[in-house]
């Protein structure tokens, strides 16, 4: 191989900090393992390329590395009702399964030419891999024979189905509100020699196989993990010190698989369709006021930003003490963990116009309903019980949340804009799938098939076709439109021909159980939420109608933040989302033009409050007035000259703004000026 000059030499390891620098960005698990591993190949390759100190040719005969992974799960226990009491004590009951999904990757020790030329030994990532839903994995190119190796399992998991997203069990110490960037908070690993044994004081223990291995990892209870930073092997050194042990045990995929299974059912357990990762703080001994929680708006953790895309933070509670109150840990409890994802799922379909807090309140907007209703309803339904954690923080089953019980509810908060009236239905629907007489038996509630109601839980707006035959949303989602999904024709896949279980006949009832009024599907997605403002309005020839807006049926809640010396605090306030707050619009341009956007308020807005508007669904760049700042602002909207009769529509949805004082009812008009 030629001589490789000083200068070539010098302009190569310039390209490869750029590489690296790309690598550093580019977090998602993916496409930062494969950037992490094009970097050390590369590298390696380019070392061997300078032969003047080399110490010869890479061996480049390849072996293959497969296994399994299992952990062991504890289940809750019920008693002879059917109702949980809390997590299994017996031992025998425990059971052994497969960890899908997880991550693993392989390290070797392999020669480095150094810019001096002298010659060192580091560890690369050289291949990565996943399980399957057996808990098998295969990773079978890229392992060279000779070079001693060993394989990572982390705690990282992607889920299956279209969104192949990420999801990273974090290790800090300090939990989802540490000051680290989301790039310096660790995360955990097991690892193990390519011969299948492990050490606990060599941090790199291998072996140097001659031929394919099987490596095994089977995760008991209180199995330690190893604590280290998510790209530990940057910059590449040969040795590293043994680092900080937890025992977290199964918990970690425990976790990892809840996620699994759910987004194996539904298709997606992430809060988002692309783009990000879902980052969730376990440490054991660590818990949050706020508890197990899926933080949706990323700005909310500016440490979340890894320099190219915010990733979602969120945290599961994992025992300790959180104002002198021994808390539980909830790795292992569906019941616990299936909400949140269903939130997830419900949040990522974008059809919501609000920011979910997880607080499912009695008069909620129509859309936001769905979502902090439905969520309970899905999670009862892969629980396979009525039954979920209760907020209890010490014991989440004594009692539990049963989500039939609105024996606590005045009758007018029973109906469509209550989630937890949402939640109640959707177990009687599951119930009416599976034939199963209300209230059931535990042993009847196994039977229950979560796919069965995935049509129910797939938000549909209602649309019209327009023009060359395009469909244009008429109204926001509601319960009245998902209970339509129950009568459309069976689709190929679906596992229930849900319109043979609902006719009129039955939905009637069932709804006026629940105060929704229930005629027919036909009426059921008739426009009820949004007001047509028309096509091209604009507020020079034409005012737009006026509004009223109340804050009659707000409800405070807690909002959780870090004071200056970095304690969690709360404090209550008004999250502006029931259905008096908000109003929906839409409108069409046939042309595209810039409006002067503003709002006119009767009476004043007083100090503190604001109006909010948000044009189609784009929540991170909505639009505020107050009394001190009401000046128009400039909006430019796309519209379809080349095709007049299919104008582009857009939806605007406005709600008060006044997070600690009641707004009297207020009349709102906006004003949208065409200027061009």
């Amino acid at each position: 191989m030629p001589w490789v000059s000083q200068f070539d030499f010098a302009m190569l390891g310039f390209a490869f900090a750029q590489l690296l620098g790309v690598i550093m960005v580019v977090r998602s698990s993916w496409l930062r393992g494969c950037a992490a591993l094009l970097f050390s190949a590369v590298l390696l390759a380019a070392g061997l390329a300078c032969h003047k100190s080399s110490p010869g040719p890479l061996n480049t005969q390849t072996f293959a590395i497969t296994g399994n992974v299992t952990y062991t799960r504890v289940p809750l226990h019920y008693d002879a009702n059917g109702v949980p009491t809390g997590l299994e004590t017996d031992s025998t009951k425990f059971t052994v399964l497969p960890a899908r999904g997880v991550r693993l990757r392989v390290f070797q020790l392999r020669p480095q030419t150094n810019p001096d030329y002298s010659v060192q030994q580091v560890w690369a990532m050289v291949a990565l891999g996943l399980t399957d839903i057996n808990g098998n994995y295969t990773i079978s190119s890229g392992i060279l024979k000779d070079y001693p190796t060993f394989v990572e399992l982390a705690s990282i998991a992607v889920q299956p189905g279209t969104n192949n997203a990420s999801t990273f069990i974090l290790a800090d110490p300090a939990g989802v509100y540490s000051s680290a960037r989301v790039i310096d908070r660790p995360n955990y690993v097991i690892r193990k020699a390519a011969d299948g044994s492990s050490s606990s004081t060599d941090a790199t223990h291998s072996s140097i196989p001659e031929s394919d291995q099987t490596v095994n990892f089977t995760v008991g209870l209180n199995d330690p993990w190893l604590v280290v930073r998510q790209d530990w092997w940057n910059p590449a050194v040969g040795s590293f010190p043994y680092p900080e042990t937890v025992a977290a045990g199964s918990r970690i995929p425990a976790i990892l698989d809840a996620i699994y299974s759910f987004a194996y059912i539904f298709g997606n357990a992430m809060p988002f369709s692309s783009g990000s990762e879902l980052d969730l703080h376990y440490r054991p001994g660590v818990s949050t006021r706020r508890g197990d929680f899926v933080e949706y708006n990323p700005l909310v953790f500016p440490q979340s930003y890894d320099g190219s895309i915010y990733h979602y933070f969120g945290s599961i509670n994992a025992g300790g003490t959180v104002d002198g109150v021994v808390t539980s840990d909830d790795a292992y409890d569906l019941g616990a963990l299936a909400p949140i994802l269903a939130r997830n799922n419900l949040t990522a379909q974008h059809k919501c116009n609000f920011i979910p807090t997880g607080v499912p309140t009695t008069s909620l907007a129509p859309d936001l309903t769905l979502v902090e209703g439905l969520a309970y309803g899905m999670a009862a339904v892969i629980a396979q019980s009525p039954y979920l954690a209760g907020p209890n923080p010490a014991n989440r089953y004594s009692p539990p949340l049963d989500i039939r019980d609105l024996s606590a509810l005045a009758p007018a908060q029973v109906g469509p804009y209550s989630a937890p009236t949402i939640a109640a239905l959707t177990w009687d629907l599951a119930l009416i799938d599976q034939s199963i007489t209300a209230p059931g038996t535990l042993a009847q509630w196994q039977t229950l098939v979560p796919n069965n109601l995935i049509r129910f839980f797939a938000l549909r707006s209602p649309v019209t076709t327009q023009g060359s035959n395009l469909a244009v949303i008429t109204d926001c989602v509601s319960i009245y439109t998902q209970l339509a999904r129950l009568q459309e024709t069976e689709s190929i896949g679906e596992t229930s021909n849900l319109a043979n279980f609902f006719p009129d006949s039955v939905l009637t009832p069932l709804a006026a159980k629940y105060n929704i009024p229930w005629s027919t599907a036909a009426n059921a997605i008739l426009p009820r939420y949004t007001a047509n403002w028309g096509t091209d309005p604009n507020s020079l020839v034409n005012p737009l109608p006026t509004s009223t807006f109340s804050m009659a049926q707000a409800v405070k809640i807690n909002r959780y933040y870090l004071d200056t010396q970095g304690v969690e605090q709360t404090s209550l306030y008004y999250p502006n989302n029931s259905k008096g707050e908000a109003v929906y619009a839409s409108f069409a341009s046939s042309l595209d033009h810039t409006y002067n956007l503003s709002v006119h308020t009767v009476p004043v807005l007083p100090p503190g409050a604001a109006m909010e508007l948000v044009v189609d669904g784009n929540l991170q760049q909505a639009y505020v007035f107050s009394a001190g700042n009401s000046a128009p602002v400039s909006l430019v909207l796309a519209g379809n000259p080349s095709d007049l009769t299919t104008p582009i529509w857009h939806a605007i949805r406005i709600r008060v703004l006044s997070p600690t004082t009641v707004v009297p009812d207020t009349q709102v008009s906006v004003q949208l000026a065409i200027l061009n």
